[in-house]
């Protein structure tokens, strides 16, 4: 049996892997989250259903967009933008009213 190598564990949470929960603003629900889906998994509770709805909350919570963006864009463009990839922004020649976004001149 192959034997993986040991996995630094979180000071407060002491059965989680550090690195699930680094970057989390909410530790406590992060932790909670991933409690909860692993006691669903061992009992065989989860669905096709259920993993696509766990990764879409995941990638939600990972992938959206900064508050500043989504005030000047609104959250639906803002999040569409900065999951592209393309949530550099630079302001254009023109103003600050002005805004280039991957080419996008935005009014």
């Amino acid at each position: 049996m192959a034997r993986f190598e040991k996995v630094k564990k979180d000071t407060q949470y002491k059965d989680i892997p550090a690195k699930y929960l680094a970057g989390a603003k909410k530790k406590s629900k992060r932790a909670a989250e991933i409690r909860r889906t692993r006691r669903l998994y061992k009992m065989s509770k989860l669905s096709p259903a259920d993993y696509d709805r766990i990764s879409r909350e995941r990638a939600k919570g990972i992938m959206a967009a900064p508050e500043k963006y989504k005030k000047m864009f609104g959250a639906d463009r803002a999040n569409k933008i900065y999951k592209r990839g393309l949530g550099r922004i630079i302001p254009a020649v023109r103003g600050p009213k002005y805004l280039l976004i991957s080419g996008l001149l935005l009014d």
